[in-house]
């Protein structure tokens, strides 16, 4: 064997002991922060420290730190990346289909875990019940979304189903859908919900006419509109009782009696006296 051939071997035994090393550190690492996270849990995690465990899973042998620097860096939040779009996301540099689809299940993920834990135990016969379900529904969300939901004479869920998504900044609510869902499901009463992306908590002058409008539509088949939830990122405003409570629609056969809604809003405003 030549010295140029000994040479090559040097080299190439160096750089195959070089990976050897770096997978160690590399096992090691991804080892001591699930041991970490075992043990407290998330406390003491930084945003990105969090963002790089989470990628472990999509990616299993690339290192996912300097990933999570550049998700953090590109959206300046933990929740904003959660919060992207999958285009949004693979425009960051080391962020493959995989992982993007990863990120973008999580959200959805979330809305489905607090969906069911809410649904299942109780009846939503306070504002503060029905107000935790609705926000469940727009976690994540970056776009206008209206809901239907349905309840029986017990206010127990029967269904609900999306009508509807729309922009930032609008979304349509039809009128015919919710009239027609409420016949089939034999609901006793209904639930409207949309979300604001843009944060702000006031209802437009569309809102409230198409609350009225329904409440209207729907009181021709002695079906009650009992509420419109609005529901930002910090707030949940019940718009009926917000702004429609004089014109609001109760049929003579409805169970939404005056003192069902007084316990109904009780938790929210004491005060409340329909």
């Amino acid at each position: 064997m030549n010295r140029q051939n000994q040479e090559t071997d040097l080299i190439q035994d160096s750089n195959e002991a070089k990976q050897e090393s770096s997978k160690a550190n590399h096992a090691g690492h991804r080892a001591r922060m699930r041991k970490r996270f075992l043990t407290s849990g998330l406390e003491g995690f930084a945003s990105h420290e969090v963002l790089e465990f989470l990628l472990f899973y999509p990616n299993q042998r690339r290192n996912t730190n300097d990933i999570a620097h550049q998700l953090i860096s590109r959206f300046g939040s933990l929740p904003a990346v959660l919060e992207a779009s999958y285009e949004e996301l693979k425009q960051v540099q080391g962020v493959n289909d995989v992982t993007a689809s990863y990120i973008t299940f999580l959200p959805a993920l979330f809305r489905r875990y607090v969906q069911e834990k809410e649904v299942l135990p109780e009846a939503f016969d306070t504002l503060s019940k029905l107000s935790r379900f609705c926000r469940s529904l727009f976690i994540g969300v970056k776009v206008e979304e209206a809901y239907v939901l349905l309840f029986d004479n017990a206010m127990h869920l029967l269904e609900f189903q999306l009508l509807s998504s729309g922009t930032v900044n609008g979304v349509p609510i039809l009128t015919r859908k919710i009239a027609e869902l409420a016949l089939e499901k034999h609901a006793a009463c209904v639930v409207i919900t949309h979300n604001h992306p843009d944060g702000l908590p006031l209802p437009s002058d569309e809102d409230i006419l198409t609350t009225q409008r329904i409440s209207a539509a729907l009181e021709l088949f002695q079906i009650p509109l009992l509420e419109h939830i609005l529901v930002t990122d910090t707030t949940v405003t019940p718009l009926i009782y917000r702004h429609c409570e004089s014109k609001r629609c109760l049929s003579s056969k409805s169970f939404l009696s005056a003192d069902f809604l007084h316990q109904f809003y009780d938790e929210f405003n004491p005060k409340f006296n329909p």
